[in-house]
């Protein structure tokens, strides 16, 4: 029995002080390309990297530390639920 089951693609965040010329291209690129991709088959695309993650809130160059997980988590749900109305 086939479901309907809804994607909903959330994109890694950018941690500010990674960031640089060639790094951007190379992400806007690959987000559009994600994008483009999820979105032709119907699913949901949000992406985190419209807002500026600082330095302070990761332990290492791609994890959140308890505050970063925290906020990062309440960003993405508020998308959700922006999405979801």
């Amino acid at each position: 029995i086939f479901k309907k089951i809804e994607l909903y693609f959330i994109q890694s965040p950018n941690r500010k002080g990674l960031l640089k010329n060639v790094y951007n291209t190379i992400m806007n690129d690959l987000i559009q390309k994600t994008k483009k991709i999820v979105e032709k088959y119907l699913q949901h695309y949000i992406t985190s990297t419209d807002y500026l993650w600082e330095d302070s809130l990761f332990v290492d160059g791609t994890h959140f530390n308890e505050i970063g997980a925290k906020k990062y988590t309440t960003y993405c749900l508020a998308k959700l639920l922006k999405k979801q109305k």
